[in-house]
């Protein structure tokens, strides 16, 4: 989440820069170069900083190649100087909205006026960055079509996809103004990802648009249809996707891309048991080396969180730890395993005690014999906004039942912020009995109920026993809340 499609073109970038050693570059590695990267800081204006934190990522499939330094800030300013093996992801933690891309040998000054990335850079290898920025303000008579002033969903996706093709071409026209200062691979380079990004968005809007069908009438032939003329499949999967991309953490598109394009090839029938199998192999298919490796651990890490143990997922978890090359990658996805069935059906639900919204005291033991609906969110969870309606009716369904018990957990640290969102009702219902998960005698809820992406939704029966600890589909689906009613109401009668 930190990602909108604007900051999405900071990766471009770094591609453009990669692009400057074709030769190497097309086997999906870079030179063998190292140097050292410098930033020197300032802040404008008085301020009360004493350190800050700064993370250099270079390659999220190596722990020893990601590092936070904390930095001391002297007179309001800083300075950081530390060996790249290769270029790297960095940015300030609270004063950069998004990351930016270095090289060995970097040496960069950068004035921060504010927080929300009020940067201006310069020195050595700032091109780059100040050719980012500018690619921002290419947008800004150009906003992105908006669901609220569309007839329908069907309207709201075909609106946006024009933008998208819209958004590429003139990408293009800004990019060939660096003909004479950007190498022409760089350029060709700086398309792609662009491309790959913007697609991203069309991707998640066409899911949305899948789930929405039957309201609006659509048969399957309609999405076909719809799908085939937006979107060009082969196109994407033959862009050129490197080793290098992956380590760089550059191919946050490719799960969409991959579940979606599964979905089209089974002609959007309802997913079955075999899905998360049909959605691996695609990707196994797709990428290959350390791409691959990166690609399919992300996509059975999100098949783990969804779909739990089951047989489907099994055959990923299982084909991937006898294949993959990259030992880290397969110690995560080991450990992924352990939390999901850590909390699997069956199994006994984790204790807690945690604050309530009246400072009171709550634990586990004050639901016994008790259905517990269980909803974890933070404020700004756009997907947890999401999932409102459908927690919404679900209470008023069980409304005058006793045997069941609505809990909603936010991780907000600010309580202000955390009572504010109980009393808008955006994020959470700001029904039931509400929590919070940090601060005094704050249980390690979140991890023992193996939460790795919000909104989260845990149903627990009157014993204690995990019935379902899944998260719920980020843009809610047909049917959702008939499935978790008929879940709740089972568990209130065995």
């Amino acid at each position: 989440m930190k990602y909108t499609i604007l900051v999405r073109f900071v990766n471009v970038i770094f591609l453009a820069m990669a692009a400057l050693y074709p030769a190497s570059f097309a086997h999906g590695q870079f030179p063998d170069t190292s140097g050292t990267f410098t930033l020197h800081g300032t802040f404008e204006g008085t301020r009360s900083i004493d350190s800050i934190s700064i993370v250099v990522l270079q390659d999220i499939s190596n722990p020893d190649a990601q590092h936070t330094y904390k930095v001391p800030v002297t007179n309001n300013e800083f300075r950081l100087t530390t060996t790249l093996n290769q270029p790297a992801r960095f940015w300030i933690r609270d004063f950069m909205r998004f990351d930016y891309f270095v090289e060995p040998n970097d040496d960069l000054s950068v004035v921060i006026k504010g927080r929300n990335d009020s940067c201006i850079f310069s020195g050595r290898g700032a091109s780059k960055l100040i050719m980012l920025q500018g690619m921002q303000h290419e947008f800004k008579n150009k906003p992105k079509p908006s669901a609220a002033t569309s007839s329908n969903y069907l309207d709201y996706y075909l609106k946006l996809s024009g933008w998208t093709d819209t958004a590429v071409g003139v990408m293009n026209d800004y990019l060939s103004r660096f003909k004479t200062t950007v190498s022409p691979t760089a350029l060709e380079i700086s398309r792609i990802m662009v491309k790959f990004h913007l697609e991203e968005a069309r991707f998640q809007t066409m899911q949305m648009l899948v789930v929405k069908a039957p309201s609006l009438s659509m048969s399957t032939n309609d999405l076909i249809r719809i799908f085939d003329t937006t979107i060009n499949i082969n196109e994407i999967f033959q862009l050129p996707v490197t080793d290098y991309m992956a380590s760089m953490g550059l191919l946050s598109h490719a799960r969409q891309i991959i579940e979606l394009s599964s979905w089209r090839s089974i002609d959007f029938a309802k997913q079955s048991s075999m899905f998360p199998e049909i959605q691996y192999k695609l990707a196994k298919s797709k990428y290959s080396g350390l791409a691959r490796d990166i690609v399919t651990a992300k996509l059975i890490k999100v098949l783990l969180r969804h779909d739990g143990t089951s047989e489907s997922v099994m055959y990923c978890v299982n084909d991937f730890l006898n294949n993959a090359s990259n030992a880290y990658l397969k110690e995560t996805v080991k450990k992924d395993l352990g939390q999901a069935r850590r909390i699997a059906i069956g199994q006994s639900a984790p204790s807690f005690k945690l604050y309530d919204a009246r400072n009171r005291l709550i634990t586990d033991k004050d639901f016994k014999n008790k259905v517990i609906v269980m909803d974890f969110w933070f404020t700004g969870c756009i997907p947890c906004s999401r999932l409102v309606p459908v927690i919404r009716e679900i209470e008023h369904r069980f409304k005058n039942d006793t045997g069941v018990v609505f809990i909603n957990v936010s991780v907000d640290t600010d309580k202000k912020k955390w009572l504010n969102s109980l009393k808008e009702g955006r994020f959470t219902t700001g029904s039931g009995i509400s929590l919070n998960a940090t601060g005094e005698h704050a249980s390690d809820i979140v991890k023992d109920y193996s939460v790795q992406g919000f909104p989260k939704l845990v149903l627990i029966d009157k014993k204690g026993r995990i019935l379902s600890s899944m998260p719920p589909d980020e843009k809610p689906r047909a049917g959702e809340i008939d499935d978790i009613s008929g879940v709740i109401s089972n568990a209130l009668y065995d």
